[in-house]
């Protein structure tokens, strides 16, 4: 809610226990906002979780990742159904002038809120557990 993107949104809030500044946390998830570059493919809420579960695992826990990644789609998937940027703001296109309009006059913003809650719930989860 204070302007970043879903993907920088999720990484930013890991980031004290990721040991990575503010700064850093933003920079790293910026491409990967309303699908990664505006493309409207993998959701930027999916794609800042990965990034922090990337993080939170050294790279030889490849399987241990792969797991959570596989649970944290699935568990996406299930409220939204689906983890494509496109689908989940009923087709609307950021590309266009118009898609951009709806967007707004939609309130799909609340929308991309509750990705990024959903997503940062989930990586919570997997903390306390």
């Amino acid at each position: 809610k204070e302007g970043f993107n879903c993907a920088q949104s999720v990484l930013y809030h890991f980031s004290d226990i990721l040991d990575i500044d503010e700064k850093t946390s933003l920079k790293l998830a910026t491409g990967f906002g309303a699908g990664m570059g505006r493309t409207q493919e993998v959701c930027g809420a999916i794609s800042g979780g990965i990034l922090v579960l990337n993080l939170l695992h050294e790279p030889e826990e490849r399987d241990k990742i792969y797991s959570k990644i596989q649970r944290l789609m699935k568990e996406f998937t299930d409220e939204f159904d689906s983890i494509n940027c496109k689908e989940i703001l009923d087709d609307i296109v950021l590309l266009e002038k118009e898609g951009q309009k709806r967007f707004s006059q939609e309130n799909k913003i609340e929308t991309c809120y509750a990705c990024v809650d959903i997503v940062i719930n989930i990586i919570n989860d997997y903390l306390l557990n």
